[in-house]
């Protein structure tokens, strides 16, 4: 089986740019992952410097906790995404945790944030169905939302 990595460059020149002159007015760029866990992501700080920011648009990121997000922070970013699942099963092979533990990384990441004038948008995986888990309770996610 053949193994195929984009370089950054790539990924910032041929996707995120050519989106930014086509008028997209957000463009979620990447993702500040542990690369242990997902290595095709551990060139997210070189796809950051690379992007020809365009003023009309934004570069949201992924961030899955606190230090993804103060890593985020070196690459001048305006707005990240926190992002969890309705389903346990998702959330654990997701992002490695249980629903409530992703709740409580919540707290740190979006305080900092706001704290330093970085626009915050949250994410539910899996609102409908899951693939890992056929039943599911909805009530953890749905009272972290209205919290917030």
């Amino acid at each position: 089986k053949e193994t195929i990595t984009k370089s950054s460059g790539i990924n910032a020149e041929y996707g995120i740019d050519k989106l930014s002159e086509c008028g997209f007015r957000t463009i979620e760029s990447t993702s500040f992952v542990s690369p242990k866990w997902v290595p095709q992501l551990a060139d997210c700080k070189d796809v950051m410097a690379k992007i020809k920011r365009n003023p009309n648009t934004v570069y949201p990121v992924l961030v899955p906790n606190l230090k993804g997000l103060e890593n985020a922070m070196t690459c001048n970013i305006t707005e990240i995404g926190i992002f969890t699942a309705a389903s346990e099963a998702f959330c654990k092979k997701n992002i490695n945790c249980s629903i409530d533990e992703s709740f409580e990384r919540f707290a740190p990441t979006i305080h900092t944030a706001r704290e330093n004038g970085i626009n915050v948008r949250g994410y539910v995986s899996c609102i409908v169905r899951c693939p890992y888990q056929v039943q599911y309770r909805h009530e953890p996610w749905a009272e972290f939302l209205r919290s917030y």
